[in-house]
């Protein structure tokens, strides 16, 4: 029987909790087109109609509903963004829904303790004062003393302006000098806020230089005029200093204005120099200049001080989740188990974890990342939709509202089609059988037939003369021993199953008669298998995906066929899989079909007294999904848990 599949039907939810850098979206895949739908999530771009080549999210598979975390976006920015589903005939996508990062920062102004309000700039992804300060108080209340703090110029009237001129201890307020990003110094500045530390501000002028909009005549370190204020400079003549065409300044919204410094009143209108917390360090803006520089100077100077806003909110300083990574196992071609431990939540609550993975190094969560619950502590994350014998670079990550940190790079490799499981060349059954082991698509299979006596808790299954729907009889394949070795035994499915009830999950989770650690497959666990047969072409006979039944068929043991593409036609061609179907026959109060058929168990009833099973014949290029009484005898293959 050739089934036939249909694409799934997704359609795309709308975006909610939009932030600077990230988004909150999802979907619901309303039909899964007949197919089991592998993979699901949203894909996004700031072009239309993004596909899974752009950035997306894997948010499990199978149908219904889901969420989805958006992750590292740029303020400011409009996405477009659409749900997809994966299964075996290809790839669907839902609506295009677009929605715009915030380009605020959270609050519009800020206060000081003096009363002073201050209104915010954005900038990259750091929320700047938007003028300098003019507190001639600390945030706890303490006066500043008169001889740490001057007017600009020596002229109370340039308060308002200008703000004032502070030395290094009025600014760091005896806090030691940090070059961490966040500073964590506190010091002059408004609780929930901070003195920025020198690689807070490269981070500024980094972002500034990298964009066009900010570099004059297209030289990204011509940047100091798009910081610069309008008013207040010097005149130059020298193209792209701050005092030439000072209508042209300012195009971040920073507004540095030249308040000098606190040693030269001459110095007013021609310079701003800004504190950082890094060792006495000052950046500079002066009227020729077409740059911005970091110069260590004496902590005896007077500069303007620019607070930067706290990550997360409540005024607490939040600095990036500390994460490590955890070791990969469960490898198969295309999938891998992962995770990561959350050892420090940085301050914050809530920090969004998982493992994000590339084929370069050190992967991103813009690239393939995995969600995997919030908080501190360990998790688990699986990686899916891999390639086979392919390299893979992953780590684990968590994101508050710091940033996101990232543990330690680890790499693994895919297995291939027909080569033994990693960590799992071999399984032993209970009576000392030994099988090889197979991986095909992302399902580690038993290579052989079962022939076990044995339950694994060491229960004796009886053999059987006759049929039963309850009690476990095992038969040999065609009544006779000698095919034993090579056929393995038949077991009627209460056998099989070994009291467990039906299951039609994917994994069955029905041990039944296999070993510890493997289990009985259900009907949708068969159904992935030939559904990824059939969607590789290698495995395709005539390039017909419904003619997969040779590439899982032993090459010997099959009756003859003279149909092309047919099990028992070129037997020497069949097995491209490594599977190795072999035709056991049946035994349904008679022994038949040796030769002609094989049939497997699965876990799953289909009506009260009949199960599925899937099956291949000699005559046929397919693999058929059939019912039958659970009296009958089939054979049967587990699959690792």
């Amino acid at each position: 029987v050739t089934q036939t599949y249909e694409p799934p039907i997704v359609n795309t939810a709308v975006v909610t909790a939009i932030t600077q850098n990230t988004a909150t979206c999802g979907g619901n895949v309303i039909s899964d087109g007949g197919a089991t739908v592998t993979v699901r999530g949203v894909c996004w771009s700031t072009s239309q109609n993004p596909t899974t080549n752009d950035s997306h999210t894997t948010d499990g598979g199978g149908t219904g509903s889901f969420t989805s975390s958006l992750m590292g976006l740029t303020a400011g920015t409009t996405y477009y963004v659409r749900a997809y589903a994966t299964n075996s005939e290809s790839t669907a996508y839902g609506n295009e829904v677009s929605f715009t990062t915030d380009f605020s920062c959270g609050t519009s102004t800020m206060t000081d303790i003096d009363g002073n309000t201050y209104n915010t700039v954005l900038i990259g992804n750091q929320c700047w004062m938007k003028e300098n300060l003019q507190t001639t108080k600390y945030a706890d209340g303490t006066s500043i003393h008169q001889d740490y703090w001057k007017y600009p110029g020596d002229n109370p009237s340039n308060k308002p302006t200008y703000g004032l001129l502070y030395n290094w201890w009025a600014a760091m307020y005896d806090a030691p000098a940090s070059s961490n990003n966040p500073s964590g110094v506190q010091g002059i500045c408004p609780v929930g806020w901070h003195l920025p530390s020198d690689a807070e501000w490269t981070e500024l002028t980094d972002f500034v230089s990298s964009q066009n909009g900010y570099q004059c005549n297209s030289d990204p370190s011509n940047i100091a005029k798009a910081l610069a204020s309008i008013t207040g400079w010097d005149t130059s003549t020298s193209i792209c200093a701050v005092g030439n065409d000072t209508s042209s300044n300012n195009a971040t919204g920073f507004g540095a204005v030249p308040a000098g410094h606190g040693y030269s009143s001459n110095s007013l209108g021609r310079y701003a120099y800004f504190w950082s917390s890094t060792d006495h360090n000052y950046y500079l803006i002066w009227d020729m200049a077409t740059m911005i520089s970091g110069i260590g100077t004496g902590s005896g100077y007077h500069y303007s001080v620019r607070c930067l806003r706290d990550y997360g909110d409540g005024g607490n300083t939040v600095l990036p989740p500390t994460v490590t990574t955890g070791a990969v196992s469960s490898v198969s071609a295309i999938s891998a188990i992962c995770g990561g431990n959350v050892t420090n939540g940085g301050g914050a609550t809530g920090a969004v974890r998982g493992v994000c993975w590339s084929t370069s190094q050190n992967p991103t969560v813009n690239e393939n990342h995995t969600i995997d619950g919030t908080g501190v502590g360990s998790f688990t994350s699986s990686i899916t939709g891999l390639n086979a014998g392919t390299t893979y670079y992953v780590r684990a990550y968590a994101t508050n509202s710091a940033g996101t940190a990232y543990g330690s790079v680890v790499s693994f490799t895919t297995g291939t089609d027909g080569q033994p499981c990693p960590g799992a060349v071999t399984v032993t059954d209970t009576d000392g059988n030994t099988y090889n082991t197979l991986l095909i698509g992302g399902q580690c299979w038993m290579k052989e037939n079962l022939r076990t006596t044995k339950f694994a808790d060491g229960t004796s299954i009886s053999q059987g003369i006759t049929t039963s729907t309850s009690t476990a009889y095992w038969y040999f394949p065609d009544n006779n021993s000698s095919n034993k070795p090579t056929y393995g035994l038949l077991y009627n499915w209460p056998a099989a199953m070994h009291g467990a009830p039906s299951s039609s999950n994917n994994p069955s989770g029905v041990q039944g008669i296999c070993p510890v650690g493997w289990h009985l497959p259900s009907d949708a666990e068969w159904t992935q298998l030939t559904n990824y047969v059939s969607s590789q072409s290698v495995y395709q006979c005539n390039s017909n995906p419904s003619n997969i039944a040779k590439a899982l068929a032993s090459t010997s043991g099959w009756n003859t066929s003279t149909y092309n593409c047919t099990v028992g036609y070129d037997t020497n061609s069949n097995n491209a899989t490594g599977f190795g179907a072999l035709p056991a026959g049946w035994y349904n109060g008679s022994y038949s079909l040796f030769g002609n058929s094989a049939h497997y168990w699965s876990s799953t009833v289909v009506f009260s007294n009949q199960t599925y099973f899937h099956d291949l014949h000699y005559n046929s290029s397919s693999v058929y999904r059939s019912q039958g009484y659970k009296d009958i005898g089939l054979s049967v293959r587990c699959l690792k848990d």
